[in-house]
């Protein structure tokens, strides 16, 4: 199983967006500014925050993803419109994506607390 010194679960936005947002969530081996430059290619993005984790296997940063993708997809204000990026509605970009970014953070580290009671206490 793949053991990453430390893994990284990020938040980011395509920043230059100014009616509709769109930020996305992502998990990554490598440093997050790394994956931010890989994701440019593709999209105009920037990572807004991260959180590592160390010490940790690739399926439970990918358990901490699809755990934050969950709550956030119960979230009347995004709506989820491929498997990691979400829309909403920009009120102040600043402000928005901190909010975001607060909570996603907030579910990660829940989702990485029940991960090491597990792996504490087994299944």
């Amino acid at each position: 199983m793949k053991i990453f010194n430390t893994g990284y679960f990020y938040i980011g936005y395509q920043y230059k967006r100014k009616k509709y947002g769109c930020f996305k969530i992502g998990i990554t081996g490598r440093t997050p500014k790394a994956r931010e430059n890989e994701l440019n290619k593709k999209e105009v993005f920037k990572i807004y925050t991260s959180i590592g984790f160390e010490n940790i296997s690739k399926p439970a940063l990918e358990k901490i993803e699809a755990d934050v993708r969950f709550k956030l997809s119960l979230m009347p204000e995004y709506n989820s419109v491929q498997n990691d990026h979400f829309l909403y509605d920009i009120n102040n970009s600043k402000n928005d994506i901190k909010k975001i970014s607060e909570k996603a953070i907030e579910y990660a580290e829940q989702s990485y607390k029940e991960i090491m009671g597990i792996m504490k206490e087994g299944i």
